[in-house]
This record gives C-alpha cells, sequence and structure tokens, in this order.
C-alpha cells in the first residue's frame, strides 16, 4: 500500500467516523433536549383541547376536600411533554404546602390527557411547558 493509498483510506474512515458520531450526538440530542415553549415551530397543547383540561382540572379539584382551605389560589405546574404526547417531570413552580404540594401533583397525573409533541423542523421534540391553574 502506498502512501497516497493511506492517506485516502484514512481521510475515509475518519470523515465517515466523523459524520457517524455527529449524526449520533443529533440523534441524542433529539432525544434528551427540552426545549422552551418559544423555541419550537409548532406547540404542543392538549389533544381534547386548553378548555377540556381546563374542566377537568377544576372537576378534579372541587371534588377534592383536600384544598378547600387553599380556595383562591394560583398556581403554576411545570412538566414537559414528551416526543410521544406523554406528560413527565410535572411540578409545581412554587411550593405551597407539602401535603398540598404532592395532591396538587397527583390531581394532574389523575387527569391522564394525552398531548400532541411539539415539533421543530417537522420533527417531535421534547418541551416544557408552565401552566398557570387555579384552586376553585
Amino acid at each position: 500500500m502506498n502512501f497516497k493509498t493511506l492517506f485516502d483510506s484514512t481521510f475515509f474512515i475518519g470523515f465517515f467516523s466523523n459524520l457517524k458520531a455527529s449524526s449520533l450526538q443529533k440523534l441524542h440530542n433529539s432525544l434528551t433536549k427540552v426545549y422552551l415553549a418559544e423555541e419550537i415551530d409548532i406547540q404542543p397543547k392538549p389533544v381534547k383541547g386548553i378548555q377540556h383540561l381546563y374542566n377537568a382540572w377544576y372537576k378534579s379539584i372541587k371534588s377534592n376536600l383536600v384544598f378547600k382551605k387553599f380556595r383562591r389560589r394560583d398556581i403554576k405546574i411545570s412538566f414537559i411533554v414528551n416526543h410521544n404526547g406523554e406528560l413527565i417531570d410535572i411540578d409545581l413552580v412554587e411550593r405551597v404546602d407539602e401535603n398540598i404540594d404532592k395532591e396538587l401533583i397527583k390531581t394532574f397525573k389523575g387527569l391522564q390527557l394525552k398531548w400532541s409533541s411539539g415539533l421543530v423542523k417537522g420533527e417531535s421534540v421534547r418541551v416544557k411547558i408552565v401552566m398557570p391553574f387555579r384552586i376553585n
């Protein structure tokens, strides 16, 4: 094997190794990166609509006596809408009370609402959402 053949082979292998690594990095980023709502092309949204989400929330809150002393309180719930529309990492932005916090998160998870995924350049991505709710 002469020097030119060795150089060409090394360049060829190196080029495709780097291409493969960057493709893997791109794939890894698309699966793990969490976008903020303002960074994406198409926003995730509840499949049955935002009004359905709030109606389900208020119905659940109204029937839960744990929230009685916390009426008329505004809260913000943060969560990530995954690639497939599932909600993960549900949490409160500001704490209310340890027991109430757990119950609020449990109530929100119990709604089991399906969301459409957010899109960037036509690809489904993970998106962090912060939504306001009221304990009525």
